[in-house]
Parts: structure tokens; C-alpha cells; sequence
């Protein structure tokens, strides 16, 4: 990826400083390369991954659906830590003509993430979706997709305040991530929430947490370098 000189793609050509691994070609070429894979082998052998030629054990599917997440949220959760190691990169940066600054680098920057963090969303919902499911993980699949829309919001930071993760912390958060889509499956399993309706309150609390998340950039200093202005 080379972008042309101007102002309109001075963010684009100093998000190079970041490497490829978070940029959408990648996030977009690595499902592309999953799905080929996977689609050589059950053209090579459709036996080896189907139950009776008709269905996936519910193990392989949950196999297959957390290599097809990992393959599309690699470069969104990557950020963060690419963040913390390219400082230097950060400042140089910001030298380039026509970089925005201060506030408006930190939208623009959310924005692109943002981005990233729906269209991951999108490539592992579809891969949970056109997936084989056997019928009893039906709940599981619809627990996913309108479980996690919510959360693809908080990828919305405060870049400058950015700092090396703590492994309770990270426990932690992992902990109460999963709980949006256990709750998800919990109602439609046992309450017996109808699936339109999961998904109604799934993109209206999506949509909540987006507003408040976005209009809190307005109060976040400079985006890079990471930490700069926080000490």
C-alpha cells in the first residue's frame, strides 16, 4: 500500500509508521487466505472436517470460528500494543506535511479504527454465519453476532493515556467481555428472546455507547505520540 502526497492522505502515509499488520489490507488479506485454505481442503477431502458429509462437530466449528475471529480482529487488538512500541515512529509522524494534530488527529485516528473494528465485526459474523452449524448451536451463532456488536465501540481511546497491559486487568476485561454474549445466549436459550428483537437492542446499544465514546474525543489531548502528553 502506497498512498499518493496531498493532505488528503497525510494520516494514511503516517499510519505506514505502524507497520502492515494493522492496516485493513491485512485484516482483509488474512480472512481472504483463511477462506481459500479452508476451501482447498474441503474441495481436497470434504470428509475431513464434515460429520456425515452434511455437518461440523460443534468443536470444529468453534475451532474454525476462532480462527476466522482471530484472522479478522488481529489488526484491531494490535493497535494498542503497536501504539506503546512505535513512539519514535509517532514523533516522526507528526513531522509530515499536512499531518493533523491535537484533537483532531485523535478523531480522525478513532475513526480509522473504528472502521477496522466494524468491518472485523462484519468478516467474523459472516464467517459464523455461512459456516456448516450443526442446528443445536444455532443460539451460540446468534449469541455471537449480536452479543459483540456492542462492544466494537470501545475500541474509542484515549491513545495518549495508553499503557502497558497488567495480566489481572487483562483478565479482567476479558472476563467482562464475554459476559455480553453469554448474557446474549442466556436470553435467547432461556428466556426465549426472539433473535430480531437480540438484534434490535444489540445495534441500539451499539449505537449509544458509540455516541457517548465519540463525543468523549473531544476531551482527549494529542493522539501521538502514545503517553506523551499523560505524564
Amino acid at each position: 500500500v502506497t498512498p499518493q502526497p496531498g493532505p488528503a492522505n497525510a494520516l494514511a502515509r503516517a499510519e505506514l509508521g505502524f507497520g502492515a499488520l494493522v492496516h485493513w489490507v491485512s485484516q482483509v488479506s488474512l480472512s481472504a487466505i483463511f477462506a481459500s485454505v479452508l476451501a482447498l481442503v474441503w474441495w481436497s477431502n470434504p470428509s475431513f472436517l464434515f460429520i456425515d458429509g452434511a455437518s461440523m462437530s460443534p468443536i470444529t466449528t468453534f475451532y474454525l470460528a476462532m480462527a476466522s475471529a482471530a484472522c479478522a480482529t488481529t489488526s484491531v487488538l494490535y493497535i494498542g500494543d503497536v501504539m506503546l512500541r512505535t513512539q519514535g515512529e509517532q514523533k516522526l509522524m507528526l513531522l509530515l506535511p499536512a499531518v493533523p494534530q491535537g484533537r483532531t488527529l485523535s478523531r480522525l485516528l478513532a475513526a480509522r479504527h473504528l472502521r477496522q473494528a466494524f468491518g472485523a465485526w462484519a468478516l467474523a459474523t459472516a464467517w459464523a454465519l455461512v459456516l456448516p452449524n450443526p442446528d443445536n448451536v444455532a443460539n451460540y451463532v446468534a449469541a455471537f453476532c449480536w452479543g459483540t456488536l456492542p462492544q466494537v465501540p470501545m475500541v474509542v481511546q484515549d491513545w495518549a493515556r495508553l499503557r502497558p497491559p497488567e495480566a489481572v486487568h487483562a483478565v479482567g476485561r476479558l472476563g467482562l467481555a464475554l459476559l455480553v454474549p453469554i448474557g446474549a445466549w442466556a436470553a435467547l436459550r432461556w428466556l426465549h428472546m426472539p433473535v430480531g428483537l437480540l438484534a434490535a437492542m444489540s445495534v441500539g446499544t451499539c449505537l449509544l455507547i458509540l455516541r457517548i465514546r465519540w463525543s468523549r474525543i473531544a476531551h482527549y489531548p494529542q493522539a501521538f505520540p502514545a503517553g506523551r502528553l499523560a505524564r
